[in-house]
């Protein structure tokens, strides 16, 4: 058994593909699907409505304080409530292979984080349920790899999708809900779990493929989003702090973790 855990806000249309990608899973019957939604407007019910795969919902409302999507927060109320052992985070721009969750899952135990090489899409090409690519004349699907300098490790859209254990996920209190808007939640989940002395694996496309759907980016709003992030993040790094927020993370009191 896994849960799969996801956040959006105003994006229906990736929610429909998205679900419709974790229906064709050879797992599919297997899988806890948890969306955390942020106050959407744009008709995400219907598409919830109509969704081919069991879906548990926990809206939020809007954090006024917050100048920014507080994507970390959200992710950690899926975490908080999936059900399951082990538990993938990812994003709903999204569509997989059909045994992308079952190749992964086979890779995960304890003290071990799962990630895999996801493929980018351009802008105009289409993306079917089961992770196929449409062609654009002149063009292909590009990979998107990074590396740390910290590491030397290849770091692929992390946030795309992380799996952990549940043990783990509660050592490290999930994401640190201190970020928020774009950029360094998954690198920082990543420095935190080898810096804690686990395993990371890497799954490449020939053991599991996923593929991002292209969508309009703000530059300027990521760039002021990793001023921000990246400065906090590097100070807890060099401080080695490994656990993150308080015992109510992912908007679970004191009360309720006891009991879990």
């Amino acid at each position: 058994m896994i849960s799969v855990v996801a956040c959006v806000k105003d994006r229906a249309e990736s929610v429909k593909l998205w679900l419709e990608s974790l229906a064709l899973q050879t797992m599919a019957g297997m899988m806890e699907v948890i969306l955390v939604d942020y106050s959407s407007t744009d008709g995400l019910p219907k598409v919830l409505e109509d969704a081919p795969i069991k879906v548990n919902v926990f809206r939020v409302s809007i954090r006024d304080k917050i100048p920014g999507f507080p994507e970390a927060f959200l992710k950690n109320v899926g975490i908080r409530r999936a059900r399951c052992d082990v538990i993938a985070v990812t994003n709903v721009d999204l569509a997989y292979e059909p045994k992308f969750f079952e190749n992964l899952s086979s890779r995960c135990g304890p003290g071990v984080l799962v990630q895999a090489v996801r493929k980018d899409t351009f802008k105009g090409q289409e993306v079917s349920a089961d992770g196929v690519i449409g062609e654009r004349k002149g063009q292909k699907a590009k990979m998107v790899i990074d590396y740390l300098p910290e590491s030397g490790l290849p770091i692929v859209a992390g946030a795309d999708c992380q799996m952990m254990t549940r043990q783990f996920w509660n050592i490290f209190q999930g994401y640190d809900e201190e970020i928020y808007g774009w950029g360094t939640l998954d690198s920082d989940l990543m420095m935190r779990a080898l810096l804690w002395g686990m395993t990371l694996t890497i799954v490449g496309h020939r053991h599991g493929t996923y593929v991002h759907r292209w969508h309009d980016t703000d530059i300027e709003k990521n760039r002021e989003d990793v001023e921000r992030n990246h400065p906090i993040i590097m100070a807890k790094r060099n401080a080695k702090t490994i656990k993150r927020n308080r015992s109510d993370w992912g908007g679970v009191s004191q009360r309720e973790a006891q009991d879990e």
